[in-house]
């Protein structure tokens, strides 16, 4: 039986990181996506996508609700 390669690339817009499936993968993944949203943020309320009115900004601090909620049970399952 031949082993299959699970890795694959995952694309912020600002970098590329290896995905082998693990935690650390994917918060590194997290931490690039956060970081493409700050360097996004700063073309807000121009003609470029996702920034063109002021309730875009209020979509943006529901994710982040989102975002932060999800990370007390990881810390939880990193403390068992």
């Amino acid at each position: 039986m031949v082993p299959t390669d699970t890795t694959h690339t995952i694309d912020t817009g600002l970098a590329q990181v290896r995905d082998d499936g693990s935690p650390r993968a994917a918060l590194e993944a997290a931490a690039e996506f956060v970081r493409a949203a700050a360097h996004r943020a700063a073309d807000r309320f121009t003609d470029s996508d996702g920034w063109r009115y002021p309730s875009d900004a209020y979509d943006c601090v529901t994710e982040l609700e989102v975002l932060t909620g999800r990370l007390a049970p990881l810390l939880a399952r990193l403390d068992d």
